[in-house]
């Protein structure tokens, strides 16, 4: 799939690409990037660098050994990621906001009485 990237490059400045390979299937992938620009003259030039990719299938183990289990939060922490102090607090923070809404409205009907 070829890509195409446009801009205007200064004299003596070097600049960095970086891409993305996304094999379908294990087994030797080929390709070619190829730059293409006009030089000061207003001549074409192309350059090509061949690739060629070894692509091997990732083999994971389910549980790697070299990996410590997590250890499970103890203390506040595990109060803080209980899904009972989520469910409290995001209850508790909306029922303060409509305190605070209901009073600012009956604030302002009782100015509107004295006006």
């Amino acid at each position: 799939m070829p890509v195409i990237m446009l801009g205007i490059s200064n004299l003596a400045i070097q600049s960095f690409f970086e891409g993305l390979v996304i094999p379908e299937e294990p087994g030797e992938l080929t390709g070619a990037i190829v730059f293409t620009y006009e030089d000061s003259t207003g001549e074409m030039i192309e350059e090509r660098q061949e690739f060629t990719l070894n692509v091997v299938e990732m083999v994971m183990d389910e549980f790697p050994e070299d990996i410590p289990p997590m250890d499970e939060p103890k203390g506040i922490k595990k109060l803080l990621k209980s899904k009972v102090f989520l469910d409290y607090f995001s209850l508790n923070s909306s029922r303060r906001w409509w305190i605070c809404i209901l009073q600012k409205e009956k604030k302002e009907k009782g100015m509107a009485l004295d006006e």
